[in-house]
């Protein structure tokens, strides 16, 4: 029902609100009705009928007079210890906001609405006018962050249907609130339910919210509906520039001929409606950056700019202009550009990826920032995974200990690229290369080889491809690095191949890398760390001459790099005699500390070593101790300081006589917690102690001390493998399979041949001989060159069978045919391997022992043969009762 009010110097009667608007029929009826409201009070004129009067002289075209009343009324309540309401400052606050929405003194017009708005909610917090005003000025405010909170708002409006306090009808306010502030926000999906519902439900024809439906669609990537929806605004305003601006904008993404030719149709008619309208200059910027009128995009940019109304115009103006500078390499102005679209618009995603990609190489961090928060809308991107996985790596290179987790960051996104089309192989490449150093890092070898063996498959196959690819990228986007050679490539692929132990595969990459090498510098030698690494390869594959002749040729060729020198001495004290002097190894650990550098360390702990093998003992402990002072309290007196304590600990269990035993562990034991003290998370010190305290039969004092150094280097294999051995000494041998399996599965994909044979042998040692014949069919498989490991197979073989076999496993059991058949195979793999083990170098050296184990599992075979015989006649007599009960039952049904 319609609302009626009585005053008295216009009518006798009740008037509705259409009746008094036709008795304003002057300035001086305006006036007399604006004091009219000035002199009433609460009492004879109520909050509403005060806003409905007011908004009469509004609705006339009196704005002072009804900012007039509404203000003065207002500035009396405030006074006033009575109820106050926030109806009349809201209405205030819409007024200005309608003013500043109709580009009239916007700065001016913005503040006085948020004054009016915030005084509303200080009076009525949850009053929903009140919060509709709100979300309708930080939507027109359009700076950052102001859309979200706008949705923030309307999530709080909440109308009580009962109250009816308002003019109008809150309901679809509330909608269009909803609707609006979706958008704004890019959920596109949620602001198109609202628009269609307020379209349904209170204005079907109304173009303002056909114009959001079309806009939200074509946010959504909905071309079609959304163009529908924009021709539908147009057939009810024709000249609405917007959904003009919206269907050029669909036609120009077609991306065809036609598409271009109808956008440009479009555009001119908006240009002759609107000149001066953004967003129809923002397109035709982008219709001339992809013309051969490229020139004319930067000043429609700019003229784009000046006339921009929101931030989000703004934004797109920038950014365009950046494509522009962006094109013509002017890379400084780009970037300023970029920064103003995300200074303006925060998320946006192509700006925020440039300018990552830019800061990728210099500020790392700056560029995880950019990228991160846009990312959700890039995962299927490489160039944004690539480069924020590289930023990520270039963190955790500048500082390992302190950026640790940044690798896990890295590998993340580096691994997510690695999947992923690249649009240039050498950036496909640079992912890959960095991904398999990350890899080698966390000591995962196996992941690292299969990274570069594929940056090495799609490496550009001649010169030429390569320098293509590089200018390709000189006229692109800004590069995240430098173009990595093949020959580096391979040095790394070998490196990842030694580590995994494949060292005939290593060698002939480091070969393949040298090769390399010499095509681009054919009259140079190969770097000193590949030939090295070359030389490495030969010692692990027995080929001990020839790595002593390349450790020597490389020590002429780089006087000054001590490692070959560090391993001539190494293989020359491989077999000496005990007494003996190792001239060689001393000249050679001599000459680093003399000529290359005399504070080297290692060198000088290994020449006391070298004394210490020979008995001269004073001289080796004068060489430690004078190492341990001129490593001060570095890593160098920790090195130094255990191997203190390694030399008393080796020396300890060599020692027959139990006092002279004692004696040297007491002396490891002290050097040992000397680097303790130094370094509470010394993996080696820690292990030293704890070996010495078993030694001495305190296997209870170990643990712990093993225990804590993994909790707090859960980083290191070393840490969970020193545990594992502590609980082998100690009979756990359960625990100590799981640390072993833990760390191989966790370090090295399961593939290091030292933990698996320790699992080996805590399983032995657990009789869990089905885990010993698992773990033995695994190290043949990875070392098949090695003959223990077979030997460990058959072994593993034969125990199974009779663990299997006994008569405790075989209580209470109904044995198979099949079963017996499986063990027999088992065993007569098991004489196979023993047989071809005889004839290897150390199987002639223990022929009596396999011979003894070949007769035992020959005994066994012939006790299976014997159960088989009677497991076959238990299933035959089985077989001929069921076929029996078979007949009976058949003989029954036919009766």
């Amino acid at each position: 029902m319609e609302r009626l009010i009585s005053i008295k110097f216009l009518s006798d009667d009740l008037l509705s609100f259409d009746q008094i608007c036709e008795r304003i029929t002057d300035e001086g009826t305006a006036e007399q009705l604006c004091n009219y409201i000035k002199s009433q009070n609460e009492a004879s004129l109520n909050f509403f009928d005060t806003d409905y009067l007011a908004t009469v002289l509004l609705h006339c075209g009196y704005e002072e007079l009804f900012v007039s009343a509404l203000e003065e009324r207002y500035n009396l309540q405030k006074k006033s210890n009575n109820k106050k309401s926030s109806i009349w400052t809201t209405h205030l606050g819409l007024f200005y906001l309608q003013k500043a929405a109709q580009k009239i003194d916007v700065a001016s017009n913005l503040e006085k609405a948020k004054g009016h708005i915030d005084d509303a909610i200080s009076v009525d917090p949850k009053s929903p006018f009140a919060l509709i005003a709100q979300c309708f000025y930080l939507i027109i405010k359009s700076e950052p962050g102001s859309y979200h909170r706008a949705l923030e708002t309307t999530n709080r409006i909440k109308i009580d249907k009962e109250r009816k306090e308002y003019i109008v009808d809150l309901e679809p306010l509330r909608i269009l609130c909803f609707a609006l502030a979706h958008y704004h926000n890019e959920k596109y999906d949620e602001a198109l339910k609202y628009f269609i519902d307020f379209l349904g439900s209170y204005a079907k024809a109304c173009p303002l919210v056909r114009l959001g439906i079309g806009q939200a669609l074509m946010a959504s990537n909905k071309p079609d509906k959304a163009e529908y929806a924009f021709k539908r605004v147009l057939s009810l305003e024709p000249e609405n520039v917007d959904s003009l601006t919206g269907l050029g904008i669909l036609k120009f993404n077609e991306n065809t001929a036609q598409g271009l030719t109808e956008s440009q149709t479009i555009l001119r008619k908006i240009l002759t409606l609107n000149p001066e309208y953004s967003p129809s200059l923002i397109l035709q910027a982008h219709i001339l950056f992809n013309s051969s009128y490229i020139d004319r995009t930067i000043k429609v940019a700019k003229k784009a700019n000046t006339y921009a109304t929101t931030n989000k115009m703004r934004a797109d103006a920038y950014f365009i202009s950046g494509q522009w500078q962006h094109h013509y390499k002017k890379l400084d102005k780009a970037k300023e550009c970029y920064e103003r679209v995300v200074k303006y618009n925060p998320g946006h995603v192509k700006a925020n990826f440039y300018l990552g990609l830019f800061e990728s190489k210099e500020n790392p961090k700056k560029a995880i920032e950019y990228i991160s928060g846009v990312h959700q809308s890039l995962y299927d991107v490489f160039e944004a995974n690539a480069a924020i996985g590289l930023s990520y790596a270039r963190l955790y290179q500048s500082d390992p200990e302190t950026n640790k987790d940044m690798l896990k960051q890295a590998v993340k996104y580096l691994k997510a690229a690695s999947n992923q089309n690249a649009t240039k192989d050498t950036e496909k490449i640079k992912v890959l290369s960095t991904l398999g150093w990350l890899r080698i890092k966390s000591l995962k070898f196996g992941k690292a080889e299969t990274a570069y063996s594929e940056a090495v498959k799609i490496y550009p196959k001649s010169e030429n491809d390569n320098e293509e690819e590089a200018e390709t990228n000189n006229n692109d986007q800004p590069q995240n690095g430098e173009i990595i050679s093949l020959e580096q490539l391979l040095t790394f692929l070998g490196i990842a191949q030694f580590q995994n132990g494949k060292y005939e595969d290593a060698l002939a990459t480091f070969t393949k890398s040298e090769e390399e090498f010499h095509k681009t510098n054919p009259d140079e030698k190969a770097p000193p760390l590949l030939r090295y690494n070359m030389a490495l390869c030969k010692e692990e594959l027995n080929k001990f001459n020839q790595a002593k002749s390349d450790y020597k040729s490389l020590h002429e060729d780089y006087p000054t790099f001590p490692e070959p020198l560090l391993r001539i001495a190494a293989l020359a004290v491989r077999d000496t005699r005990p007494n003996f002097i190792n001239t060689e190894a001393k000249e050679a650990l001599e000459t680093v500390v003399t000529e290359i550098d005399k504070n080297h360390v290692k060198a000088w702990l290994e020449l006391a070593n070298v004394n210490a093998r020979t008995r001269q003992l004073q001289e080796a402990k004068k060489i430690m101790q004078k190492t341990q002072e001129q490593a001060g309290e570095g890593d160098g007196f920790i090195y130094s300081t255990i191997s203190m304590g390694n030399y008393f600990l080796e020396s300890a269990q060599n020692k027959d006589n139990p006092k002279e035993r004692t004696d040297r562990l007491k002396h490891a034991q002290i050097y040992y917690l000397k680097a303790l003290r130094h370094n509470h998370y010394c993996v080696a010190a820690a292990n030293g102690l704890a070996i010495c305290w078993l030694l001495n039969g305190h296997a209870d004092h170990a643990n712990p001390v093993l225990q804590q150094v993994r909790e707090n280097r859960p980083d290191q294999s070393s840490s969970w493998e020193n545990l594992g051995l502590a609980c082998m000494k100690n009979n756990q041998y359960q625990q100590a399979n799981t640390l072993f399996e833990g760390a191989n599965k966790k370090f090295f994909d399961k593939t290091d041949i030292n933990l698996l044979l320790q699992s080996y042998y805590a399983s032995k040692g657990d009789k869990k001989w089905d885990n010993c014949l698992q773990v033995a069919e695994t190290l043949c498989q990875l070392r098949p060159e090695n003959d223990t490991h077979w030997y460990l197979l058959a072994s593993s073989l034969h125990k199974v069978v009779i663990s299997q076999s006994s008569p405790r496993a075989l209580q209470g059991r109904n044995l198979r045919v099949v079963t017996v058949e499986r063990w027999i195979a088992q065993l007569k793999r098991c004489i196979s391997l023993y047989d071809t083990f005889m004839n290897t170098t150390i199987g002639k050296q223990n022929e009596s022992s396999i011979q003894q184990k070949i007769e035992a599992v020959n005994e066994k075979l012939e006790r299976l043969a014997a159960l088989r015989e009677k497991a076959k006649e238990k299933e035959q007599k089985k077989r001929e009762r069921n076929e029996q009960l078979a007949r009976e039952y058949a003989k029954d049904t036919d009766e």
